[in-house]
């Protein structure tokens, strides 16, 4: 016999809402970089912050924030400005900016930790960190 579900209860007051606004990680595989990528514009983040979203990630390709070089200890600073124009976008709204290195712990084929040193993916993160370690959101 079927029984029926209890209903749900309804829930306000969360503290986050937010949206995934994809496209810095557009023309990745996991074998790397497969053509142009395309990141969205700034005005698209005001878009969601004026229907409630507190809170947008931000998916970007490795590759596209070091170059060609997984050991590099610099930061593309030409790909890092539209990046970041993004990032301070949904900063300037009083939302919350997610940074997601959308690779699925993939360097140009090679998984990290195993083909590629993890040394690698936590050195991108800790010049990301640099970059970031005073912004709020």
């Amino acid at each position: 016999a079927a029984v029926a579900a209890a209903p749900l209860e309804k829930r306000s007051g969360f503290q986050f809402g937010g949206v995934n606004l994809a496209g810095c990680d557009f023309g990745m595989t996991t074998y790397g970089y497969s053509g142009v990528t395309w990141c969205p514009t700034t005005s698209q983040i005001s878009h969601f912050t004026n229907q409630g979203a507190n809170l947008i990630r931000l998916p970007v390709g490795w590759q596209y924030l070091v170059g060609s070089n997984v050991a590099s200890t610099s930061l593309d600073q030409t790909y890092l400005a539209t990046y970041d124009a993004l990032v301070q976008g949904v900063l300037n709204t009083g939302a919350y900016a997610i940074i997601d290195i959308h690779n699925y712990a993939r360097w140009n084929g090679g998984v990290v930790g195993t083909d590629v040193s993890g040394q690698y993916f936590a050195n991108l993160w800790s010049l990301l960190a640099a970059k970031y370690k005073t912004t709020r959101g």
